[in-house]
């Protein structure tokens, strides 16, 4: 094993720990900064992004090349990066608003780390910056420096907090106090992520990607079995389930995704490093054929979905995603058909594609690809051609996350003419938080709902009572709903729901009780309400069924029945304890 006993390696070592250290409190102090004010919003951005892409990067370049290489480099790939989200700052009135979206951070974050390994070949040996062996090595070297890194980070706090809980028993808490302040455990981080950086490049050769590299090759026939039994279930099963709900395409992304890595790592730098096993070779050109069609399914996934509900940014994230797949399936494809070189024509689209990810990474942040403007005038558009209703537009996230476009299709929507529309959009402009909204939404839903709910209740006996808005003015709106989405369950031309008054609790007249049936979406359920000054108390109470001895199980004909007559009102047996004016029963 090698040992670090040069002044160069322990100048290394010295440098990523005051450099992880500086560039950790750093964040910590604009972050903190923040909160007081003292710059403006776009300042603050681009500070704060130049600062994470710099020290990001810097720590990564470090060790494979020069301090100051690292240092040049980093400032190359930062002052881009930090000007590509500064632009997409202006998508939202406050500048800061950018770091809490998610999409474009993470599309950030996707440029920085497939920019990296090629500034890091083009900063040591611009001619091969190109070479996919070299590339492939330089970016798994990252990958796993960075791991060995943040595992580091992890131990060294486990030993901390061991530590103080160890002191802590004989009354030493010195160590808990000093990790109070903030900014020393930022900085502690940093300078332990660069320690675990410095020492992880001295012991390259034993701390090397190829162990990973293996480990995961071992379970691409797995993936292929899994797979192969997908694509051959799948046409009797149809596809009306398999695009049933959003997640489908999410999990088809995650399985093309996870194919194009273990191939990658199957292939290897060469053919001399890559899999030599002939089962593993077919395998892995196997696996190639099935990512286009994995790309594809999730395309059409989304594309569905956006066509049914319109575009979103996570639909458009999807979409674009999704259309980069496909882009790799259909050059693996390609690779996989041209005989003894399709491995190193594989390596060759892997590089081809990479590129193209960092450019669509890049557009991402441009207003060619502006993922708000797109939703907000997509659904815009949906509304006026009378595709939507008011309750399907996502009006929260147009105010509080699109930013702009948001913002601009708010003050359109606004000049329509719809009742619900205007309802909600006032709603809206009052509303502090999501679930304001969406309870005062909730609130307007069910007084709509009400004005349908009180025609379609049938009562027995017939004019027992009258039912009126007044009556159930106290109830939560969920119940209302409950209510009114079970009466809307016509069967044959015969209401959801019943009203059955009747005394079924002692001493309270027959008229201030009832119980309601109501169809609960292929079930019938029940419940018994009591009626105090002409209104539903609030407290609604479950039916319990005394033959069984459990809660009440319902036939399906349950409501048909009463509506026919084919039932009665009698005595449950159940008797009081009578103390001078006192009547007690048991309790529910």
């Amino acid at each position: 094993m090698r040992q670090i006993d040069s002044d160069a390696g322990i100048g290394a070592r010295l440098f990523l720990i005051a450099f992880g250290a500086i560039g950790a409190f750093c964040l910590w102090a604009l972050a903190d900064s923040w909160g007081a004010q003292v710059m403006g919003a776009r300042v603050f951005l681009a500070l704060f992004s130049f600062s994470a892409v710099f020290f990001g990067v810097a720590l990564a370049l470090s060790g494979p090349l020069s301090v100051g290489r690292s240092l040049i480099g980093a400032v190359i790939l930062a002052l881009p990066v930090t000007g590509l989200i500064s632009w997409a700052g202006f998508r939202f009135a406050d500048a800061s608003q950018f770091l809490d979206d998610g999409i474009g951070l993470v599309f950030a974050g996707v440029f920085v780390v497939l920019a990296t390994p090629f500034l890091s070949v083009l900063m040591s040996d611009r001619a091969r910056v190109m070479d996919y062996a070299t590339l492939f090595d330089t970016a798994w070297t990252i990958t796993v420096r960075y791991a060995a890194g943040w595992l580091f980070v992890g131990v060294f706090w486990s030993v901390v907090f061991l530590s103080n809980a160890l002191l802590e028993l004989v009354g030493i808490d010195v160590i808990e106090v000093l990790f109070d302040v903030d900014w020393v455990r930022f900085a502690l981080s940093g300078a332990m992520l660069g320690l675990g950086l410095a020492v992880a490049f001295e012991l390259r050769e034993v701390v090397s990607p190829q162990l990973l590299l293996r480990l995961l090759r071992l379970v691409l026939p797995v993936l292929l079995v899994v797979v192969s039994v997908f694509l051959a279930v799948l046409p009797f099963r149809g596809l009306s389930q398999l695009f049933g709900d959003f997640s489908s395409a999410a999990t088809l992304m995650g399985v093309a995704i996870a194919a194009i890595s273990l191939i990658s790592t199957a292939l290897d730098r060469d053919d001399t490093q890559g899999v030599h096993a002939p089962l593993m070779r077919a395998a892995a050109r196997a696996l190639a054929f099935t990512v286009p069609v994995l790309s594809a399914l999730a395309f059409w996934a989304v594309m569905l979905r956006v066509e049914q509900y319109a575009w979103t940014p996570e639909r458009v994230l999807a979409a674009t995603v999704a259309g980069l797949l496909l882009l790799y399936g259909l050059t693996y494809v390609v690779a996989a058909l041209r005989g003894p070189a399709w491995r190193e024509a594989i390596r060759r689209g892997n590089v081809v594609m990479a590129l193209m990810s960092l450019g669509a990474a890049a557009l991402w942040l441009t207003p060619l690809l502006h993922a708000e403007r797109i939703s907000a005038q997509s659904q815009l558009a949906r509304f006026e051609q009378g595709l939507a209703t008011a309750d399907q537009l996502p009006l929260w996230e147009m105010r509080s996350e699109w930013g702009r476009a948001g913002q601009t299709a708010l003050a359109r929507l606004a000049g329509l003419d719809d009742p619900v529309l205007t309802a909600r959009l006032a709603a809206l402009d009052t509303a502090q938080t999501r679930y304001d909204f969406q309870r005062s939404v909730i609130g307007q839903s069910a007084r709509t709902d009400l004005e349908a709910l009180i025609p379609r209740i049938g009562v027995r006996p017939q004019g027992a009572v009258t039912l009126s808005a007044d009556l159930f003015a106290d109830l939560p709106d969920y119940r209302i709903t409950r209510w009114s989405d079970g009466c809307a369950r016509e069967v044959n031309d015969r209401p959801g729901c019943v009203w059955i008054s009747g005394a079924f609790l002692p001493g309270i007249a027959a008229t201030d009780q009832a119980v309601i049936l109501f169809d609960a979406g292929g079930r019938v359920e029940a419940n018994h309400v009591v009626i105090r000054g002409g209104r539903i108390a609030e407290r609604v109470r479950e039916l319990y069924d005394l033959g069984s001895g459990s809660w009440a199980q319902l036939p399906p004909d349950a409501i048909s029945q009463v509506l026919e007559g084919a039932f009665e009102v009698v005595p449950s047996g159940v008797s009081a304890l009578q103390l001078e004016s006192l009547r007690l029963v048991p309790g529910n």
